[in-house]
Formats: structure tokens, C-alpha cells, sequence
């Protein structure tokens, strides 16, 4: 029965082992059998007075526990201690609910009931410019404060603090005023540039790069050592080795192209005759002579034609040479065996793939570019570029939320909170930003087009990544301390702890980063432990499939490539990226000499885009060659989660859970019959899913 298929699965999910009738019942490390053999529970749930066996056995001779720690609160049931801070949060930990009883009776961590009744919170919570209650009534009403001399009162008005602890490094006001216009030097600090008007850390002085415009943090740097792997250019700046004469500056004074014995490795129609040097395409008949004696500037049609040799008809050309004629073939065209015909060259698969930004077509004797969908051809014939509104580049630095215009390279500051933020995304047609703040514990979002209006999602959330479904309307996130991928579903309110449902709980040792393909009912996690690899299932957990398990050490972020249906992910051991298809083929690295801790990873369009933590930089680079690389953004913080925002990146979609209608979760998973067509049109099925604690009915669909 339905029933007991669900509690099949949250048997599993607490631990259980296949029985060997030989060897006895085994449980996970950290679990102990229940006394009917039949399932595992964990440690942390026995004696908690709560019934997690089937015989409940995990309760038994638990007795009555006393609660004698400072700052603990009994349950009712008396085997249970939680902090006092959870008491009246508007969140039972306790099995019988006593820690939301009486909740009007005031305590130390009691003082304010918000006007909904949802949360009792702390007097020095009221007026203090911050929304605590989920419907503001703590920020209701609240006047100017006066402040003493002796203290500083904050921008917004609601908060007075001693003046010792004005520009002491560190944010005491919810908006930062205390810490704006200061002279001491704060955290991140260390070198003061361009009259004072710019303060850098010290990580950016001598690094080879001008951070200051009066270039004061490049002076008096001598020579910076390198590594025995790396080339020194002239202007002291190092690069790997193996970028030296690759036919593609990559000094920044260019010195790195300079005086090279043999030329690059370069298609002979992009490579000067005479004097060797290798171009862009786009450099040929541009009105400028970049060979030497300007061969890039006299190509000339040509007019197909046959010409006699004493070996017969040439299809192209007949050209004298000392052994006498032969024939000789136009640019895009080779000489058959038989010395006489001219094949056509199939530049689209001898080339490099950045020949073409998104889709090479053959032709006789060249080829043409095209672009995907809702993308055009931009001037140089081979880039493509979004139709509408400029990609933008959601970063975290440290506890900032920057949106950073691809191309425009135009900044805003999106939000500013008080702990750092590893982990983020976005849902484009809510135009909402979500984001991971491990020091809270909670799932936070904000409005992108009203900066005012902003909440939690969800509180009590031990994380390490979170992706957004934008097409069952969920979020997922990452336990990595006890093995689990969670699922909330999205909301304007705060959703209550025992709303998430378990997707995946199984033989999960320590899953790191996590992404979703909603349109193919997919996810796809990442794994530190002791074997790193990555692996996908169903967005509710079926179909599970290791995806790549070797070339990796420490993979801690992953993306989705959209247009070529790949995952990149970061390893911040190795120091490269990596990618594959989604059937674990066709691995590419990309390795990152000048990245020596990648953190985060995203791709869009034909660019890949990583943080470094200890650069305390953005990057970006073709995603298929890896040249070309940016510094998108160079800030004293450090860089953390990244995600591209387009609304290519999360196309409309219907959603199958439109049709089931679930009373509680509705999870994506993959269609059980694909379809033809592309990996967009194969379609999805979905399935309901219950709370912890809650059972499916017979009808699957209410809980």
C-alpha cells in the first residue's frame, strides 16, 4: 500500500541496513538497531520523546531527565532539553509542543509578542532598524531615538551605540554607518590609495595588477617570486608556462608573445606566410596590416576553375615547382590522394570549438556561425550575444549581495547583511533572491525591484548549498553534517521547521554543492568525503547514478550549462574546472594556474565564470579553451556564491504539479517515457511528498 511505502522510505531514510540473515543487522555508524530488528534509529533520537521505532523501543528506560544546564528549558514529557532561546519562537522542538505554551508569559528571550502571535522576541529587538516579526510590528511606531553624548546614533535612527565601537572594523549598525568615513584602517585594510580615497587588503599589493589608479600598490615591489611552472613577463606579473608563445597575450604587458623560437600552434589560414604571426579572425581585412608585410589585408575572392598539369586536370590551381607542376587547392579546400581533386575541409570539426561561440555550419570551403535561440550574431560573426535584457552577475563578497552587469560591468549593491553568505540564488519571475546564512541558520530572501521587501524562508537550517526550483516552486538545500537533501516549499511567510520533506536521505556521506534542472526533473550533488564524486537522481530522489568519479579532489560547487547540456564544477584542490555531460562523458578540464583557491562556479553563454577566495577576485574565461580570462570584480572582501541571472537560464515551463495538486509538496522527477526532441521538450512527471512526521493517503496526494 501507499502507506507503507512511505513508511518504507522513512525507515531508510533513519538509517536502515539490509539484513543478512548470516551476519546479523547492521546500522550506519552513529545508529542503533530497534529491539524488533527491524530498522535503525539514530543516537540523537533516542530518548528525545519522541517514538521512532515501530515498537518504540528507542523511549524505553529513558526515564525522566532533568534539565540542570543554565539556559535549558524541560519539555513537558520530560525527556527532552532544548535551549531556552527556542522556547515561544513560534516553532515547537518539543514533541508535545510545551515550548509554545504560555507564550505570553514574558522571559529573558521573551519580552515582545509580534502582533500575529508567530514569534515572541527580545525587547532590544524592537526599533532596532531590523524586521524580526514576520509582519514588522517590531518596527511599528518606532520614533527617533536620543542618544547620549557618549554614544552614536545610527543613520536610520532607531539605535544608539557606545562611540568606542564606532569604526572598530566591525558593522554594530544594521546599516553600517558606524563604520563609514572612517580614517583607522578597518579589516581588509591595509594600504590607503589615490589621495586616501581607496583602501586595499594586502593581498593586492605587488600582485601585478594596477588596483590603485595612481598605481602606488605596483611600486617598490622588486620582483615578485614565481613558481618553477610559471614565466616570468616583463612587467613582473607570472603566468603558467604553458601559456607562453600560445599565440594569445596573456601578460598584460604582452611580453609573453615576445621573441618566440617556433610560432604558435595556429590554423594555417589564421597564421601570416611569411612573418609566422598567428591572428584573430576577426583581425582579417579589418583595414589594419597586422603581418608584416600585410598579407592579412590582400585576401581576394577566388573564382573556382581547372587548370591543365601533365598528370591531368587541377581542380583549383596549377603551381610551377622545381619538380614541375602541381596542383594546389583555395583556402578551406586540401589536396586529394590523387594530386588533382580538392575536398572540401570540414572546418567545424578540425578546428578549434571556439571557431564557433554556439553552432558551426560547413560549407564549401568555409563555414558559417549561427546561435541558439533568443541569441544574435554579434559583428565578428562567430560571438553571440542575448537578445534583451544584459545577464547579470549575482556574487557574494563577504556579507554583500552584488548584482554586476556582464558586459556593462556596472555594479549594485543588492543587499548588505551581517554574516557572510556562501550560498545564493534566484527565482526570475518572483525577481526574489535567496540566500544561505550559515551563521543564522536560516534561508533569507529579497525582492530585487523593492529593496524593502525582504523575509525568511525557513529557520534552523544547518546548509552548505541551496538551489531554487523555479518550476515546482521549491527550494533545495544541502545537510552535509547528517547526510540529507532537504526540500522547502516557497513562500512569503516563514515556513514552519516540520514543513521540509526529506528528498534524499540515503548513503549520503558529505554532499557539498548542489544544482537543479527543473525542466528535466533533475539535481545533481557533489561529494567531499572520503570518495569525491558527483552523482544526480530525480529531484525526488529516484533514479540515483554516480556521474563522475574520477578527476576530482574537493569539487565544491557545481553549474549547468544550459546551452550545450554539460555540469561544470569547481575543485578547489586540483585548482581547475571541470566539465562533462550529464551521462558522465566527455570530461574537459580547465586548469587554473593563476586560481590558486576556486570557490564557486557559474556558466552562461560561451563564458565561465569562478571566485577566488584568496585573490579575492571574480574571473571569467571561454569555457571551452579557458583563455581569454577576466577580472570581472576585485573587492577587499571575500568572494563566495555566484550565480549568472537571465531569464534564459530559467525558462517557463508547465509544471506537472499542476495537475496533481499535492496538499503539502509536490517534487519534480524524470518523464518515464523521454520523448523525442531536445533535452528541453523531454518533459517531467512528478510525485506528492508529506512533512516529516505525515503519511501519504491512498489518494497520493494528501498527506
Amino acid at each position: 500500500s501507499s502507506v507503507t511505502s512511505v513508511m518504507e522510505r522513512e525507515t531508510v531514510a533513519m538509517g536502515q541496513m539490509k539484513t543478512d540473515v548470516t551476519k546479523g543487522p547492521k546500522c550506519r555508524r552513529g545508529s542503533r538497531m530497534c529491539r524488533d530488528g527491524t530498522q535503525c534509529v539514530l543516537f540523537s533520537h533516542v530518548c528525545d520523546g519522541e517514538r521512532d521505532c515501530g515498537d518504540g523501543s528507542d523511549e524505553d528506560g529513558c526515564g525522566s531527565s532533568l534539565c540542570i544546564s543554565p539556559g535549558e528549558f524541560q519539555c513537558s514529557h520530560g525527556k527532552m532539553c532544548i535551549p531556552e532561546a527556542q522556547v515561544c519562537d513560534g516553532r515547537p522542538q518539543c514533541w508535545d509542543q510545551s515550548d509554545e505554551i504560555d507564550c505570553r508569559r514574558p522571559t529573558m528571550t521573551c519580552e515582545f509578542h509580534c502582533a500575529d502571535g508567530s514569534r515572541c522576541i527580545p525587547k532590544k529587538f524592537v526599533c532596532d532598524g531590523e524586521r524580526d516579526c514576520p509582519d514588522g510590528t517590531d518596527e511599528f511606531g518606532c520614533e527617533t531615538v536620543s542618544c547620549f553624548p557618549a554614544e552614536f546614533q545610527c543613520a536610520h535612527g532607531n539605535r544608539c551605540i557606545p562611540r568606542g565601537q564606532v569604526c572598530d572594523g566591525k558593522n554594530d549598525c544594521q546599516d553600517r554607518s558606524d563604520e563609514l568615513d572612517c580614517q583607522s584602517l578597518p579589516e581588509g585594510c591595509h594600504h590607503l590609495c589615490d589621495n586616501k580615497a581607496r583602501c586595499i587588503p594586502e593581498t593586492f599589493l605587488c600582485d601585478g595588477e594596477r588596483d590603485c589608479a595612481d598605481g602606488s600598490d605596483e611600486e617598490k615591489c622588486g620582483l615578485v617570486a614565481c613558481e618553477s611552472h610559471q614565466y616570468r613577463c616583463a612587467s613582473g606579473q607570472c603566468v603558467s608556462e604553458g601559456l607562453r608563445c600560445d599565440g594569445y597575450p596573456d601578460c598584460s604587458d604582452h611580453s609573453d608573445e615576445e621573441d618566440c623560437a617556433r610560432p604558435p600552434r595556429c590554423p594555417a589560414q589564421l597564421r601570416c606566410p611569411n612573418s609566422h604571426e598567428c591572428l584573430q579572425r576577426e583581425w582579417l581585412c579589418d583595414g589594419e596590416d597586422d603581418c608584416e608585410d600585410g598579407s592579412d589585408e590582400k585576401v581576394k575572392p577566388r573564382k573556382k576553375r581547372q587548370t591543365w598539369t601533365e598528370v591531368g586536370w587541377c581542380d583549383h590551381h596549377c603551381v610551377s615547382t622545381p619538380e614541375g607542376p602541381r596542383c594546389s587547392c583555395a583556402a578551406g579546400f586540401r589536396l586529394h590522394s590523387n594530386a588533382l581533386s580538392c575536398v572540401d575541409v570540414d572546418e567545424c570539426n578540425e578546428m578549434p570549438p571556439s571557431l564557433c561561440k554556439h553552432i558551426c555550419m560547413n560549407t564549401p570551403g568555409s563555414y558559417v556561425c549561427y546561435c541558439y535561440p533568443n541569441f544574435y550574431l554579434e559583428p565578428d560573426d562567430m560571438s553571440c550575444k542575448t537578445k534583451g535584457d544584459e545577464p547579470l552577475l549575482l556574487a557574494s563578497v563577504q556579507s554583500e549581495l552584488w548584482l554586476l552587469g556582464v558586459h556593462s560591468g556596472s555594479l549594485t549593491l543588492l543587499s548588505s547583511v551581517n554574516r557572510p553568505v556562501f550560498s545564493l540564488d534566484y527565482h526570475w519571475a518572483r525577481q526574489r533572491v535567496y540566500w544561505l546564512s550559515p551563521d543564522y541558520q536560516s534561508i533569507r530572501w529579497a525582492d530585487m525591484k523593492k529593496s524593502s521587501s525582504r523575509g525568511t524562508l525557513i529557520k534552523g537550517v544547518k546548509s552548505d548549498s541551496i538551489a531554487v526550483d523555479w518550476i515546482g516552486q521549491n527550494l533545495y538545500w544541502v545537510d552535509g553534517l547528517v547526510g540529507q537533501i532537504l526540500v522547502v516549499k516557497l513562500s512569503d511567510i516563514t515556513a514552519r521547521s516540520q514543513s521540509y520533506a526529506v528528498a534524499l536521505g540515503e548513503d549520503l556521506e558529505q554532499p557539498s554543492s548542489l544544482i537543479l534542472l527543473p525542466h528535466l526533473g533533475l539535481m545533481l550533488w557533489s561529494e567531499i568525503g572520503s570518495t569525491p564524486q558527483i552523482e544526480r537522481s530525480g529531484m525526488d530522489g529516484s533514479k540515483r547514478e554516480v556521474v563522475v568519479s574520477r578527476d576530482l579532489s574537493w569539487p565544491v560547487s557545481l553549474a549547468y550549462d544550459f546551452l550545450d547540456n554539460r555540469v561544470y564544477w569547481a575543485d578547489e584542490k586540483l585548482r581547475c574546472i571541470g566539465s562533462t555531460s550529464l551521462d558522465g562523458d566527455d570530461i574537459k578540464i580547465l586548469q587554473l594556474a593563476e586560481t590558486p583557491n576556486p570557490f564557486s562556479v557559474a556558466v552562461f553563454n560561451d563564458r565561465v565564470f569562478w571566485s577566488d577566495t584568496k585573490r579575492r577576485t571574480i574571473r571569467s574565461a571561454d569555457k571551452n579553451t579557458g583563455k581569454d580570462q577576466k577580472v570581472l570584480l576585485k573587492r577587499p572582501g571575500q568572494p563566495f556564491g555566484l550565480r549568472v541571472m537571465h531569464e534564459l537560464s530559467q525558462p517557463a515551463f508547465s509544471s506537472p504539479c499542476n495537475q496533481l495538486h499535492c496538499s503539502h509538496l509536490c517534487l519534480l522527477a524524470p518523464a518515464l517515457r523521454p520523448k523525442s526532441g531536445t533535452a528541453g521538450d523531454q518533459g517531467t512527471t512528478a510525485v506528492c511528498r508529506c512533512p516529516k512526521g505525515m503519511l501519504l493517503n491512498p489518494d497520493k496526494a494528501a498527506c
